[in-house]
């Protein structure tokens, strides 16, 4: 059988991101991280709920405010690519949706090592009209990746993500393309 995607986060992989964050914030806990990380629920989650639970223990234990904490989380997204990564954006989903600027310029920079189709969702539900302008903006992007998470992440019925119910809409009015 093959292994599951959400049993990527192990001891060793969770010891190296331990390592990352100490060297961007040496106040960091790295032992006391890893044992809230690994929980009594930590069994029982999926992928996505892992990715959230390992975000949110960083925002725990990076005992600073937001905006110093994104200098932290860019510092490690480098080092945490693929789905694997993907707790780096979602740190960004669930703690800066109260900083739209600070957030969506993070999320330009942790696209290029791991998507954030998913974490740019919340910010469109919350600021349809300044989101519009940004992705718009995206799309003219030299860069690959950030033109990605504009389409991606504006995708009205992307799996497995929040619903973009405002974009649902705007599709029915003009069809499916």
């Amino acid at each position: 059988m093959a292994d599951l995607l959400k049993d990527a986060y192990n001891q060793t992989y969770l010891e190296r991101l331990a390592q990352q964050v100490k060297l961007a914030y040496p106040d960091f806990a790295n032992d006391a991280f890893i044992d809230a990380v690994f929980d009594s629920e930590w069994e029982s989650k999926e992928l996505k709920a892992r990715n959230h639970h390992i975000a949110q223990q960083l925002r725990i234990f990076i005992n600073l405010d937001y905006s110093a904490s994104l200098t932290v989380i860019e510092s490690i997204a480098p080092h945490f690519t693929s789905y694997q990564g993907m707790f780096v954006p979602a740190f960004v989903e669930l703690f800066g949706l109260d900083s739209l600027i600070n957030s969506t310029k993070s999320l330009a920079y942790i696209t290029e090592f791991t998507s954030a189709e998913f974490a740019i969702r919340p910010f469109i539900v919350r600021y349809p009209e300044q989101m519009h302008t940004i992705l718009l903006d995206w799309t003219n992007s030299p860069n690959e990746h950030l033109r990605r998470l504009a389409s991606e992440g504006a995708r009205p019925r992307l799996p497995w993500a929040m619903a973009l119910p405002d974009f649902k809409k705007i599709q029915v009015i003009y069809g499916q393309y």
